[in-house]
């Protein structure tokens, strides 16, 4: 899953490696190369910023213009008979190519973003239901999420866990026991890293179960 942040008129887009367990991106809406990464959302939010900075003050000091996301103008090529038919609905319309392609573009755009958006809402939603259980106790990853955003050691853990969490809600729906389903799920993860990844957390929600249900309970 891809998100974007937005600073000073550009785009940056972010997806997750997991492998190496870090928040990266470029910005997209330049060809001019600006990358950045963190391990938090809070990271890569800051390195985004700052390497849009540093790029306007390398232009700066070099004297060059920097290149801007938007400038108002698309070039836009199609085929011949495209080209009629949009010709012909914008006439039938009263509008000229221009101004009917900048309406229909603007909704069509729109709409996609805002599918976007609510997909993402809906995604986060269902991952933060979703239950782990450890034999008879059972807990969603939003009190997991919570137990180990609390706890030191757990702290180290939480940008695995909300990964973990996202992945595990799409393949297994209903939740997982953690005891029970631990060979099916290290078999399921396949490599070394989601493996590790997965132990780990198991090891250390279940040494601090009595925590974890403290905290859930109150």
């Amino acid at each position: 899953m891809s998100s974007v942040m937005m600073y000073k008129g550009y785009t940056g887009r972010v997806e997750i490696d997991l492998d190496a367990e870090i928040l990266f991106g470029r910005v997209i809406d330049i060809t001019d190369v600006i990358t950045f990464q963190g391990k938090t959302v809070d990271e890569a939010r800051q390195a985004f910023n700052d390497s849009v900075d540093d790029y306007l003050a390398f232009c700066d000091e070099r004297g060059e213009e920097p290149e801007r996301p938007f400038s108002g103008k698309i070039l836009f090529r199609t085929s011949p008979e495209r080209h009629r038919r949009i010709f012909i609905a914008a006439n039938l319309q009263g509008k000229s190519v221009n101004a009917w392609l900048d309406e229909v573009l603007s909704e069509a755009a729109e709409h996609i973003i805002m599918e976007h958006n609510e997909s993402t809402t809906s995604s986060k939603e269902a991952t933060s239901q979703w239950r782990l259980a450890f034999g008879e106790s059972s807990y969603r990853s939003e009190d997991i999420q919570q137990f180990l955003a609390a706890t030191r050691g757990g702290r180290e853990l939480l940008f695995n866990w909300n990964n973990m969490a996202e992945h595990l809600c799409q393949h297994y729906p209903h939740g997982v026991d953690a005891r029970r389903d631990c060979e099916e799920l290290n078999q399921h993860f396949g490599s070394t890293q989601y493996a590790r990844t997965w132990k780990s957390l198991v090891e250390y929600l279940d040494a601090h179960s009595d925590e974890l249900r403290a905290l859930t309970q109150k």
